[in-house]
């Protein structure tokens, strides 16, 4: 007789997965309007995500997939043009359930750094950016 693995209470699912977004401390502020280019998603201090903020209305987001679970911890770096670190956020004991997306709603903080070559045209694209030395 073969019984489900479900039914003993096991999951075939291995891994989870992470949602993050990030807002801005100004109410309605997008990442142009921050002087965000891209942010830098960090997992556990070495899985890399990059995500870019392509206009005015957008949100920045992005998922992080196939996770063991368990604890983990995220770092977020917002960048101007050149590189230049805007904003920053930081969040240790998020947990991963195995099968399930855990949600992170990154309110970033400033850096306090200047970003002098600020894009006058807020729907800056990516690839209209300068290239990283």
């Amino acid at each position: 007789m073969l019984i489900p693995l479900a039914a003993l209470g096991c999951s075939l699912k291995k891994t989870g997965s992470l949602r993050v977004d990030g807002t801005f401390p100004f109410p309605g502020q997008s990442c142009a309007g921050a002087g965000v280019l891209k942010v830098d998603a960090e997992l556990d201090g070495s899985t890399h995500l990059w995500f870019g903020c392509l206009d005015e209305n957008e949100r920045p987001g992005a998922t992080f997939r196939k996770l063991s679970p368990g604890t983990h911890s995220l770092e977020l770096v917002g960048a101007g043009i050149n590189g230049v670190k805007l904003w920053t956020f930081s969040q240790a004991g998020i947990e991963i359930a195995a099968g399930e997306e855990s949600h992170v709603d990154a309110a970033f903080a400033s850096t306090g750094a200047s970003n002098p070559m600020l894009p006058t045209t807020p729907a800056m694209r990516m690839e209209d950016a300068p290239p990283e030395p």
